[in-house]
């Protein structure tokens, strides 16, 4: 999610708060934020770090489940690596009238900050409309042709937008600028697409929200790797371990407690009907008897379809005499 807020407050930062917890992006980039930047928002959930000038600042608020860490730092540019596999830069460009030195100077640095070996996300307001402008001055080269240079020569893909800035002297208050931008290193799927809110924008730009789906980063990529290797059965030191090994497992062996044996089901059967009879002594079945034993075991079953558990009998008054 790429942010312009126009001055960074407490104020737009409630105004944030709303579309912030309801999409909970990883990474939210902060532009023109004009102030120092470095707390925990929305109860301990986003973490927000940036530098900023008087005119300038860029920020990036970062979810509080996301590893990340920053690999630089200035007013306009904020590098961020999150879990060593993907490389996110967060920027603020010059604008149109600035000094050309000075915008040459920010776009070379850019095109140093940009991985050859990692996924690359830039999000930002970058301040390079593609669209003609009659009402500003432009110095030294736009910042369209710059940006082209970029992607040109570091491979990278301009996500399409609609205008995301509206000017204050508009009289039709329609958009008709495109100067936040998202670029990528890989390849946009069929479904990723660049969402664009107007209604919760805290300034003249719009809130840009774009799901990156990643394909090309394999599973283990960044993870140990786990070397398969044989050892040489004739040296000692793999006898020594084999020995010990053995050891180990007789030991643990001993060690581990017997469980009882489950019954199975006509064993069960079996046990109910002994107890039913008082006769707790006998074997399962006799085995010159076979035939015999099946049938006490299926009348055992039918008794036990009406019986819930063993009786007692009770013997009381042995005398005689009837109770009423």
């Amino acid at each position: 999610m790429a942010i312009n807020v126009d001055g960074y407050s407490n104020k737009k930062e409630l105004q944030l708060r709303n579309i912030v917890l309801n999409t909970r992006p990883h990474i939210v980039i902060l532009s023109e934020t004009c102030t120092d930047l470095h707390r925990t928002i929305y109860n301990n959930q986003y973490t927000v770090i940036g530098a900023a000038g008087p005119s300038d600042g860029v920020a990036a608020m970062i979810r509080q489940d996301v590893q990340y860490s920053i690999s630089s730092k200035t007013t306009r540019i904020i590098v961020l690596q999150l879990d060593n596999l993907v490389t996110c830069i967060g920027t603020y460009g010059p604008t149109e009238q600035t000094a050309d030195k000075q915008k040459a100077k920010y776009w070379e640095y850019l095109a140093k900050l940009i991985p050859t070996d990692k996924p690359l996300l830039i999000a930002g307001d970058l301040n390079s409309g593609h669209e003609p402008t009659q009402l500003r001055t432009i110095t030294g080269i736009p910042n369209y042709i710059r940006l082209q240079r970029l992607t040109d020569q570091h491979g990278l893909n301009i996500l399409p937008t609609a205008p995301t800035w509206i000017s204050k002297r508009s009289k039709d208050q329609k958009p008709s600028r495109t100067l936040d931008r998202i670029l990528i290193n890989t390849t946009a799927g069929g479904d990723d697409k660049v969402i664009l809110d107007w209604e919760n924008a805290p300034a003249d730009h719009a809130v840009l929200t774009y799901k990156w789906t990643l394909h090309t980063i394999d599973y283990n990529q960044g993870r140990p790797r786990n070397i398969h290797s044989v050892r040489d059965s004739r040296e000692q030191t793999t006898q020594a371990w084999m020995r010990f090994r053995e050891r180990l497992r007789l030991h643990f062996r001993k060690q581990k407690p017997l469980l009882p044996r489950q019954q199975n089901a006509n064993q069960r059967l079996w046990e109910q009907y002994r107890k039913l009879k008082g006769e707790e002594g006998l074997t399962l079945i006799d085995e010159t008897e076979v035939e015999q034993g099946r049938r006490l075991i299926h009348t055992s079953k039918e008794r036990s379809d009406s019986i819930s558990g063993p009786t007692a009998t009770y013997w009381g008054d042995r005398s005689g005499h009837k109770s009423h």
